[in-house]
């Protein structure tokens, strides 16, 4: 995330500063696409992947491995096709990284404690997420060096998640076949008894949508908007980042849980309501800006969480 919401923007305006405005929202529907196939592809070749390590650690190392490469080549790219090219193939690898790793929870932690796993998991996201805003913020000077620096980070949380993970041999498990009826089975959503779910999903994505719709664009609010220097951007991206992850991480801890019965389903809520909220988000803003300029974004991102928010209070009214 440090990337994707303060570093590539920096780097868009450094290769074409006259197009930066309408070249995010390209870069965010990219990414939305691939990383929604990537997703669900990826989860269902990890369920059907046979190894002396387990299913999802080769994912994992591999694409981690794969996803640090990428990122060192984005750093390095000089005109706008070539980090449209690398952005869009690094989102398929991430999202090969994530998908069996969101995996993990359901596939080796007991119903239980489904609950108190999907905390950690959410205290996770708020570290990384806004934490990686802080780190980012050092190297706007330098968003070269800042990009391969979080490159380190992406290979070695992927590395130490499957050391410490431990995943057994699964080779005398019984392999399923890829089919037409796999993808299938992977793309269903609830039909049945699903009011609930798609409150959760929708509250969830309007709620992310509405944060990334501020949190896309905020380089060019400190720089174009508020007018600030170099220094002034590092230094608000960074407070702004800080305060963020304090938050995120408190509501995180003093939430009403997940059912442990429905985890797994929980956490692939939180995960495609993330991925998608943050891409969308800046897509809303690059044409709100273009129409209204800077200051409309923010009565629109107030809209867009107050009617998250109004979603998300029609479950706790369901007996």
């Amino acid at each position: 995330m440090g990337v994707s919401a303060t570093l590539l923007p920096a780097k868009i305006a450094q290769i074409d500063p006259a197009n930066k405005i309408a070249l995010i929202p390209v870069f965010s529907a990219v990414a939305m696409i691939v990383a929604t196939i990537a997703n669900i592809l990826a989860g269902a070749l990890s369920d059907m992947t046979r190894t002396r390590w387990g299913k999802r650690t080769p994912w994992i190392v591999v694409c981690s491995i794969l996803s640090a490469a990428l990122l060192y080549l984005l750093s390095v790219c000089t005109n706008i096709a070539s980090l449209l090219i690398v952005w869009a193939v690094y989102q398929a690898v991430l999202n090969a990284v994530v998908a069996p790793m969101v995996a993990q929870l359901s596939d080796r932690v007991a119903p239980r404690w489904r609950g108190t796993i999907s905390s950690f998991y959410g205290a996770g996201m708020a570290f990384g997420n806004y934490g990686s805003g802080i780190i980012a913020s050092q190297f706007l000077g330098n968003v070269g060096s800042g990009i391969q620096v979080l490159a380190v980070f992406a290979l070695a949380g992927g590395l130490i998640s499957a050391f410490l993970a431990k995943e057994s041999s699964n080779l005398d498990e019984p392999r399923e076949k890829f089919s037409a009826a796999t993808l299938k089975s992977n793309f269903m959503f609830p039909t049945h008894n699903c009011r609930d779910y798609y409150l959760a999903l929708g509250g969830k994505l309007l709620m992310v949508t509405g944060q990334y719709v501020i949190v896309g664009y905020q380089l060019y609010i400190f720089s174009d908007y508020m007018k600030l220097s170099t220094s002034q951007q590092e230094s608000s991206v960074a407070i702004m980042s800080t305060i963020l992850m304090i938050t995120g991480i408190i509501c995180c801890a003093v939430a009403v849980l997940p059912d442990p019965n429905t985890a797994a389903k929980d956490l692939g809520i939180i995960n495609m309501a993330n991925t998608l909220g943050q891409v969308s988000g800046p897509i809303i803003a690059g044409g709100v800006i273009a129409i209204a300029g800077y200051r409309a974004i923010f009565p629109v991102e107030t809209l867009i969480c107050v009617i998250g928010g109004l979603m998300i209070m029609g479950i706790k009214r369901v007996k």
